[in-house]
């Protein structure tokens, strides 16, 4: 029970006991009037008039002093209505303001829930096509181009083929691939278009999961097309392939510098 709760039943058993004296007061003193000097009631009734007189002017002051009484007490009822408002007020102001709180950091923990499943969607899709990208980029690699060649057979003769990108510049296979020139612009110009779809898809996992070790570990998937790319200039290049080779080299090679292990990674 707080002060104020405990000073205002003071009060009011105060008031409820003045009221009671206040009452039963001047009944008390008329009736010891009558009785200490043995008098009998008014028979007629001008007599009346005189005690009358002496009741009025016996209760009127009391009836004052009870009707301020009053007054008073319902301002202190009045007041102790408006301080248990006031609490209620306070505590609706507590409690809206922890529910303010609680949807702020709802609404934040769904903001972020909704960014990470946003994030985690769109690595996942970069995954995907940075995959299917370097399947592409090592079956271009390895698909038979248009150039004829003769080599040599298992029983010495001369055999015409037609064989791929990477079959042309495996070491000991006996030719020059520069020797082509021109002729393999094509198929070079679509590996290298596709190792730039690459680049800018590992460009962007690397926004997405910049540790994610599988950024290292499928560069070392084209380091063959690549490698061959960047350590060899073709006769006939043209600017736009010269400066696409220029883009390339230094990303890749930063890449497997990176120090994973090329063996563990093969296409």
């Amino acid at each position: 029970m707080s002060d104020f709760d405990k000073r205002y039943n003071s009060i009011a058993n105060g008031f409820l006991l003045m009221w009671v004296l206040c009452f039963f007061t001047p009944l008390g003193l008329f009736m010891w009037f009558f009785y200490s000097n043995h008098e009998t009631m008014p028979q007629e009734i001008n007599d009346w008039g005189v005690v009358g007189d002496f009741v009025g002017g016996l209760s009127n002051p009391i009836i004052s002093t009870m009707t301020f009484m009053a007054l008073i007490f319902t301002i202190l009822q009045n007041q102790k209505v408006l301080k248990l408002t006031e609490e209620e007020l306070a505590e609706t102001r507590k409690e809206i303001e922890m529910t303010r709180k609680a949807n702020e950091y709802q609404a934040e923990e769904f903001k972020t829930q909704n960014y990470l499943a946003v994030k985690q969607a769109e690595l996942q899709s970069t995954v995907d096509a940075l995959l299917k990208t370097t399947e592409l980029v090592n079956r271009s690699w390895n698909k038979p181009t248009d150039i004829p060649i003769n080599h040599p057979a298992k029983d010495g003769s001369m055999v015409s083929k037609y064989y791929s990108l990477h079959d042309m510049t495996a070491p000991g296979f006996g030719i020059d691939p520069k020797e082509f020139g021109s002729d393999l612009i094509p198929a070079l110009s679509e590996v290298m278009t596709l190792l730039t779809v690459h680049k800018k898809l590992l460009e962007r996992m690397h926004e997405l999961s910049p540790n994610n070790p599988m950024i290292e570990s499928v560069s070392w998937l084209v380091k063959e097309p690549m490698g061959w790319i960047a350590e060899n200039t073709l006769p006939n290049l043209s600017q736009h392939q010269i400066a696409v080779i220029g883009e390339l080299k230094p990303f890749y090679s930063g890449l497997w510098e990176g120090g994973v292990k090329q063996e563990n990674y093969t296409a």
